[in-house]
């Protein structure tokens, strides 16, 4: 049970991950996009090197973004709302998972109070037993009762 815990745990992990990923992939299409036309003005300019120094921070930002999105393994710019999409898909799974652990994370913890519960009580004796295996004592006593039970109904 301690393994299918963990590993429960584990999916929650890596589809939280998934979705951090998709998350910047989205944030960095985003700052792409919002860069892209500046750097492309450019060609239209009369001069581009003041240009350029005008636009500085927003071709800093279209380079990291370019090239974050390319160590992410993006070759075409996703559209946003295919992000939006996917990130929607995988909170519901992150949900449905956590669920399932908690239902899991449960039944751990009923079972190991239920063994706790088993080591502190003592069990009890097997009442199932013959007269024979009592002690003499409690055996006169025994068959006393029954006598009496018997006289009494008759």
């Amino acid at each position: 049970m301690d393994g299918s815990v963990a590993s429960a745990r584990d999916k929650i992990d890596e589809i939280g991950q998934q979705i951090q990923t998709k998350q910047l992939i989205k944030k960095q299409c985003s700052a792409y996009r919002a860069s892209r036309e500046i750097v492309e003005n450019e060609k239209n300019t009369q001069n581009p090197a003041l240009y350029r120094g005008q636009h500085q921070k927003e071709y800093e930002l279209h380079t990291t973004s370019k090239e974050t999105l390319k160590e992410l393994g993006v070759k075409a710019l996703p559209k946003p709302e295919k992000l939006d999409a996917q990130i929607e898909k995988l909170e519901a799974e992150q949900a449905t998972a956590r669920d399932e652990w908690k239902k899991l994370r449960k039944q751990q913890d009923i079972h190991l109070h239920s063994e706790n519960v088993e080591e502190q009580i003592p069990s009890a004796p097997d009442i199932s037993q013959n007269q024979e295996t009592l002690h003499p004592a409690f055996a006169s006593r025994s068959n006393a009762v029954v006598k009496n039970n018997n006289h009494e109904k008759s």
